[in-house]
């Protein structure tokens, strides 16, 4: 996108995502920059979709949603009331509340997403979770952006100046996810492995060991869990649980080692929330999250 400021707040990219805006210009670009954008938004089974849409959009504080419905103000509602045809603008035709020519497109799979918005397209907002695999082939005009001021890839944005790291450039050394370890950049999720079973299988966490050995500076995937600073606070999901069948704590002892979602969850410094519940007489094992008592 031709911006002059490397920085979307997270209310700006809201509006972006749910089809309020649509030009350049505001995301900084100002003269012979100024142009419609097209936006690329996940398919809604996704978990970069969810990971994206419960911690920018669609939150207490922004309340929209990357797939607006008709209960929203004229000119932001992107589905009929038969929920049968979403204003998605797949023909390049522009959205009625938009600069001319933007558009929002919908793309199925992290493959198509990317392909799309990095390599083709001109003007293009996208977003896809980082891996050193998934934007090998980002070219020297894809620039990111910070989200709040907060670079997701390195400890300052000055050390890229919104460069995508790859092994060509040589920046991929420099990728540290610091800022995501740390709880200051907002858009992240946990990557899970689940098992049946009161144990993990060998099997299974030989694999883990090894994922997190995996990571190295060519390699700069993730941040192994041990390294993760904060947590997000669990909660019931509304609709989730039925009357009667939330889950309660028995004598404030956490029996399962996760309760409730965490997708949007505030997030808590482990060391706040283990001193806090500590505190508080709360008592649970090594391998439990504090964070699981906490719902509201």
């Amino acid at each position: 996108m031709k911006c002059n400021s490397p920085d979307l707040n997270r209310s700006t990219l809201a509006l972006f995502l749910d089809g309020s805006i649509g030009s350049t210009a505001d995301a900084g670009a100002t003269g012979t920059s100024v142009a419609p954008t097209t936006v690329f938004v996940r398919e809604p089974l996704s978990g970069t979709y969810n990971t994206m849409e419960y911690n920018v959009p669609n939150t207490v504080t922004l309340q929209t949603s990357q797939d607006v419905g008709v209960n929203q103000p004229a000119g932001t509602v992107n589905c009929n009331a038969d929920k049968t045809a979403p204003k998605w603008n797949a023909s390049g035709t522009s959205l009625a509340s938009l600069a001319s020519g933007a558009v929002r497109k919908r793309a199925i799979g992290t493959g198509q997403e990317l392909s799309t918005f990095l390599f083709t397209t001109n003007n293009a907002l996208g977003y896809g979770f980082w891996s050193a695999a998934n934007f090998s082939a980002a070219t020297s005009s894809t620039k990111y952006l910070t989200i709040d001021g907060v670079d997701p890839i390195v400890a300052n944005y000055s050390t890229t100046n919104g460069a995508i790291p790859t092994t060509g450039n040589g920046l991929l050394s420099s990728v540290t996810l610091s800022n995501v370890a740390n709880g200051t950049y907002p858009i992240w999720s946990l990557l899970r492995l689940a098992t049946l079973g009161s144990a993990a299988p060998t099997a299974v966490t030989n694999l883990a060991s090894a994922a997190g050995s995996f990571v190295s500076p060519i390699r700069p995937d993730f941040i192994p869990a041990a390294s993760l600073l904060v947590e997000r606070a669990h909660f019931t999901p509304a609709g989730i649980y039925a009357s009667g069948s939330v889950p309660t704590l028995q004598n404030g002892v956490c029996l399962q080692d996760e309760i409730g979602g965490d997708v949007g969850g505030v997030v808590i410094p482990c060391a706040v929330d283990y001193d806090y519940y500590s505190d508080t007489g709360a008592t649970f094992t090594s391998t439990q999250a504090p964070s699981s008592l906490r719902r509201n």
